[in-house]
């Protein structure tokens, strides 16, 4: 048994194995693409008020 121990890490991992190390990485960098998602439409709703904001008030000192 002591033996198994010492091959087992110089083994090739199975279709399987690696497909669920895959999938998992495959989450995360879903994960990662979906904060930064939210983080763009924030900034497309920031810069779109501060346009908003900015316009409104040079008309404003232009009346």
């Amino acid at each position: 048994m002591e033996i198994k121990k010492l091959i087992d890490p110089f083994r090739k991992p199975s279709a399987e194995l690696i497909a669920q190390r895959e999938l998992e990485e495959a989450k995360r960098q879903l994960l990662n693409a979906q904060a930064g998602q939210e983080y763009a439409a924030a900034m497309v709703q920031y810069h779109q008020s501060r346009i908003t904001r900015l316009h409104n008030m040079l008309l404003e000192a232009h009346q």
